[in-house]
């Protein structure tokens, strides 16, 4: 079992975190403890509170962890199809739909748990609304730039309403590939969602990233 030396100098931060994703996954938010996450990380729960001095730190930092991960995988995806902000927008889409197809029953788990927790801490809120606004911004950004193309002007507030469509569709296509798993396959929620988010920005999108 780690130390403390070796937590402080390693990646006992890290272990704690993801630890907590793997109870989340397995367990939802049911009966979740410091103890029961530090055994499932391999360290006493004495060690945790170097780290960690209440459960809800912990949360905290995994849910932004989580979060974040999440993100720079969108975005990775999404700069590998630059310059084309038509194509950019695709990617960001099918790299989310491709991520929350994985293991969708688990991220589901996650996501419920954390989210209870949103419903009741002021602070898991306000992470709750910072991420939202990273991708409302992402896609205000990338249709402005579409429309930019097209010869169109395109005002902050219509911009800021196209997120929105946006980020309500894939929402929805989560919650039902993920609650309905034999609904749809990846392929036919990606073909889903760029149908709907092109009619709403007048774009065409025949033949989606990874489309077969």
């Amino acid at each position: 079992m780690p130390t403390m030396d070796a937590l402080r100098a390693g990646d006992g931060r890290q272990r704690l975190i993801e630890a907590t994703l793997d109870r989340l996954a397995e367990h939802g938010n049911r009966g979740l403890s410091l103890r029961k996450i530090a055994s499932a990380a391999g360290v006493t729960a004495p060690l945790v509170t170097h780290h960690f001095a209440r459960k809800d730190q912990l949360l905290l930092a995994a849910y932004r962890h989580f979060r974040t991960h999440a993100r720079s995988m969108y975005l990775a995806a999404a700069e590998r199809a630059e310059p084309d902000p038509v194509e950019r927008l695709a990617a960001f889409v099918g790299q989310l739909l491709q991520n929350n197809f994985a293991n969708n029953r688990q991220r589901m788990k996650i996501w419920v748990g954390f989210l209870d927790l949103v419903l009741a801490d002021p602070e898991m809120a306000a992470l709750q609304a910072e991420s939202i606004d990273l991708y409302l911004e992402e896609f205000s950004r990338t249709v402005t730039r579409i429309y930019a193309e097209r010869g169109e002007a395109l005002s902050a507030e219509e911009a800021h309403r196209h997120a929105l469509g946006i980020n309500a569709v894939l929402d929805g296509l989560w919650l039902e590939c993920s609650l309905n798993p034999s609904r749809m396959t990846q392929e036919e929620a990606l073909r889903v969602a760029l149908d709907m988010i092109g009619k709403r920005i007048g774009v065409s999108y025949s033949d989606p990233p990874g489309a077969t």
